[in-house]
């Protein structure tokens, strides 16, 4: 992967942050994890929305919990489906899938080359340059983010092969340098609302993209 992709690809995972951690409070709001949110206080101390509020003295109180009604609707999407012979390989995946789009609003899926069959894509790896349709037509660049130590990713892409195995040490090197960033976790400061908190991944981990260009 030449450099220019590898900023590409690196651009397009940092504009998806936003939706990123969209996507986790709505998932925290669906199960009842509603007083989650993270506030950074005066003293500049970092607490949860609920354990502030019980140092205060006041009780969250957890509303419109709606677990049952995303398995209620997900359930009737298998029931739709059952007996179909053309969809029997892909229920299951298929309504992870509407599960997910019903708590996030996001629905990704690869069709596997292997065997033609779809796989999940979390949201919480997946990149794309731009989104101007629904289906991704306008997209120049997509792809998923893997983690690999270095000794995975020479046996991943090595192939058995000494030259390659060498290659793919220095190609890891380098994206390990290049790719390896903080992942930003937003926290709600009542003074300072653009304030963020940061994450960063392990030193023995690099962040590998793998892209569709």
């Amino acid at each position: 992967m030449n450099d220019t992709v590898l900023s590409r690809a690196r651009a397009a995972w940092e504009s998806g942050a936003t939706l990123r951690a969209r996507r986790l409070r709505y998932k925290r709001y669906t199960f009842g994890r509603q007083w989650l949110d993270p506030c950074l206080l005066d003293n500049g101390t970092v607490r949860s929305e609920g354990d502030y509020l019980i140092e205060n003295g006041y009780t969250p109180v957890t509303n419109n919990v709606i677990r049952q009604l995303v398995k209620t609707i997900t359930g009737c999407f298998r029931e739709s489906v059952a007996g179909d012979a053309l969809l029997a390989d892909t229920v299951e995946t298929d309504a992870a899938t509407f599960q997910e789009f019903l708590i996030s609003g996001c629905a990704i899926q690869r069709i596997a080359p292997s065997d033609g069959l779809p796989r999940i894509v979390s949201p919480a790896r997946f990149f794309i340059d731009r989104l101007t349709a629904p289906d991704g037509a306008g997209a120049e660049l997509m792809g998923e983010l893997h983690d690999f130590s270095l000794a995975a990713l020479v046996e991943r892409f090595s192939h058995g092969s000494q030259p390659h195995a060498r290659a793919a040490r220095r190609g890891g090197v380098a994206v390990a340098a290049v790719c390896r960033f903080a992942l930003g976790v937003p926290v709600y400061d009542h003074r300072r609302p653009c304030a963020r908190h940061r994450h960063f991944p392990s030193p023995s981990i690099c962040n590998v993209f793998l892209s569709d260009d």
